[in-house]
């Protein structure tokens, strides 16, 4: 079922056989086990981006203990908050850690020359009990803890071999956080747990850039994921590298844009890379979707073929949301026509999912289901964790169409406007087609009329951009693509937005900046 790979730590420059990944996890186990730590603990795993964090999971999954992955940049405060909500009485970080109250620290690191007894790595991925907690804001802004099981951990590695080759995954970097799971899950135990070679880098940076060239060369690097923000700051596409050895790249997390792809096409088609724009969960540990760009060029709204999952639409009454009745669709031979509705009472879109049949070409919350799926939310009164569903709400508007899923917008940032709902994402994907913009950001906002208005934040690709003239031009860019009603009414040029540690537009700290900004209204 798994076969453990090597490891190459290019921040460290520190290389790991197979032979030393084993001898160097089992003196952190011999160190471990001498703390009489009881079997299912909770514990915080603070590591950076190096071997060693990777290393200290296999031995806590050995021992039958429960990592919690946190950012290594968290606040005192950050870390207290994450113990609090997982209950967990340890934490294994470096030397330099606080001492929290009523919490004992593990220090891994300087147990190199410890001496350790041989044994054989022992992790059950059968096991579904409660092995790994991922905590993630998602665009919510409200941080939740996802539990998983090492048998749901290893459902989607299974499933994500089926669509990337040994081939591909054979170098592998990693230059996203292992704290979250789109780097630790799908960027590294898919390869490292495949017999691959693992190449862990330091989280990207403006400076990440002098380096990265040379060891996609240098090490003849396959395959690795990235998000929006990387392409963002990498720049222009006669930057990027010439003659590599890349195989597939993923690009995950938020919306890839238009204007990304125009930047990197021509790299990606000449150097005969396959470039994935994919879609993934925390709550199915990894991506669940994806599409080749170079085969089947830049589309809109799309996210691929499913990975994996079941999957289907469940489509609310979008003229009156909360007080009507859910409409639910099934493939009846025609998009729109009503299979069944259940009468509700839900507070926003999705808040019902009700598990009925398949909705194949409606437009509504998108719900999954795979072996993969999390066992469960932590519940923030006493950190049980509170079973999922058998169906999962993703609270991502989109649809289906022969297993091909498009995705729309979130269902909380729904604006409004007259009781026509409107998705932001659909007119950002509108105006990020400009040339000349970076990104945009639209919310509604209610100001003194009695219906919401649409407002749009754009970040020109340049500086000192004529402000007038390219408003004029996204205006007219949006007419032509858009309905009247889903035309922004209030415009402004913004230096810059906010994002989140994986490159997603933060909506919450966005709108909180700019809805308090004097110059904005």
């Amino acid at each position: 079922m798994y076969q453990i790979g090597t490891i190459f730590d290019l921040g460290l420059n520190k290389h790991l056989s197979h032979d030393d990944v084993l001898r160097l996890v089992a003196i952190r186990i011999e160190h471990i086990s001498r703390l009489k730590i009881s079997e299912n603990e909770r514990i915080l795993l603070h590591k950076p981006n190096t071997y060693e964090f990777l290393l200290d999971l296999l031995a806590l999954w050995h021992l039958k203990l429960v990592a919690i992955p946190i950012p290594y940049e968290s606040t005192d405060y950050e870390i207290e908050q994450y113990l609090k909500l997982a209950q967990a009485k340890w934490i294994l970080s470096d030397s330099t850690i606080v001492t929290f109250k009523k919490t004992k620290n593990i220090n891994t690191s300087s147990v190199k020359e410890f001496p350790y007894k041989p044994i054989t790595l022992d992790i059950d991925f059968s096991s579904k009990r409660e092995a790994l907690i991922l905590f993630s804001s998602g665009t919510t802004g409200k941080v939740k803890g996802i539990a998983h099981s090492l048998y749901s951990i290893m459902q989607r590695i299974i499933s994500l071999r089926k669509v990337i080759n040994s081939e591909e995954l054979k170098n592998t970097m990693c230059i996203l956080p292992l704290s979250f799971g789109h780097g630790l899950i799908g960027n590294s135990l898919l390869p490292f747990l495949s017999g691959a070679n693992l190449f862990i880098a330091p989280v990207f940076n403006s400076n990440f850039f002098l380096v990265w060239k040379e060891w996609l060369q240098k090490h003849k690097i396959t395959f690795f994921s990235t998000v929006p923000s990387f392409w963002r700051m990498l720049g222009r596409s006669d930057q990027l590298p010439k003659n590599t050895s890349l195989l597939r790249v993923h690009c995950a997390s938020s919306v890839f844009t238009f204007n990304l792809w125009s930047q990197i096409e021509n790299w990606i088609i000449e150097q005969n890379i396959n470039f994935y724009n994919v879609y993934g969960l925390t709550e199915f540990a990894s991506w669940v979707s994806g599409y080749n760009l170079k085969e089947e060029g830049y589309r809109p709204n799309y996210i691929g073929r499913t990975w994996g999952v079941d999957c289907k639409a469940i489509e609310t009454n979008v003229d009156n949301i909360g007080e009507g009745c859910e409409v639910i669709e099934t493939n009846v031979g025609s998009i729109g026509e009503i299979y069944e509705a259940i009468e509700t009472n839900v507070d926003s879109i999705g808040e019902i999912c009700e598990a009925i049949e398949t909705n194949v070409g409606g437009i509504g919350e998108i719900c999954l289901d795979s072996d993969s799926k999390m066992l469960g939310y932590l519940d923030e009164r006493n950190a049980s964790v509170l079973k999922a569903d058998s169906w999962i709400k993703t609270g991502d508007i989109g649809k289906i169409e022969n297993d091909k899923l498009f995705f729309y917008g979130r269902s909380t940032n729904t604006i409004n406007r007259g009781g026509k709902k409107i998705s932001p994402e659909e007119i950002e994907n509108v105006i990020n087609l400009h040339e000349k913009v970076k990104d945009s950001f639209v919310f509604g906002h209610q100001l003194k009329s009695s219906e919401q208005q649409i407002i749009a934040l754009v970040n020109p690709r340049v500086s000192g951009e004529n402000q007038s003239v390219l408003l004029n031009e996204l205006k007219l860019l949006c007419r032509s693509k858009l309905s009247k009603y889903k035309i922004p009414s209030i415009w402004h040029i913004v230096d810059d937005l906010f994002y989140n540690a994986r490159g997603k537009l933060d909506r919450k700290k966005s709108f909180e900046h700019f809805i308090n900004s004097k110059t904005l209204f």
